[in-house]
């Protein structure tokens, strides 16, 4: 499993959203995320890091290597309990006014294949507003959203 990080132009919603469709039509992923203020897409699975590229690259959009590497692996040391709900990041300036951000959304979907898992990947990449998706392998039906909605 390797961690591939791309610095790409993201100016919109319409950029993101073409980015995280492009993407996730690829094999091997386990998770998806966007850092629009840094303008990092960050892509973690068993996926060709080249492969990542050309799909960002399909969309008209310029992708630079920032870095592949190896997940960093769980700490063993014991869990201190996690805060119930963390303090949500604050609104973009340009959204304040029309949207809100949803922290975490669980959904248990039955993740039975590859092939399932990417077409859950490319359906949820297609909704509008959102900035993460990560699939629980070990549990293998759990999918984590964050994004904004309106």
């Amino acid at each position: 499993m390797k961690v591939t990080e791309l610095k790409v132009c993201i100016s919109c919603e319409k950029c993101k959203t073409q980015i995280l469709k492009a993407v996730t039509k690829l094999e091997g992923i386990v998770e998806v995320s966007v850092d629009e203020q840094k303008g990092i897409l960050k892509v973690v699975g068993d996926v060709d890091p080249i492969q990542v590229a050309k799909q960002v690259r399909k969309t008209g959009k310029t992708a630079v290597f920032g870095s592949v590497s190896e997940p960093k692996p769980a700490n063993p040391s014991p869990e201190k309990p996690k805060p119930a709900n963390p303090p949500p990041a604050p609104l973009p300036s340009c959204c304040s006014a029309c949207c809100r951000l949803v922290e975490i959304i669980e959904l248990k979907v039955c993740i039975a294949c590859q092939k399932c898992k990417t077409q859950i990947l490319k359906a949820v990449a297609k909704l509008e507003g959102i900035v993460e998706v990560s699939v629980d392998e070990q549990k293998g039906t759990l999918i984590q959203l964050s994004g904004w909605g309106r």
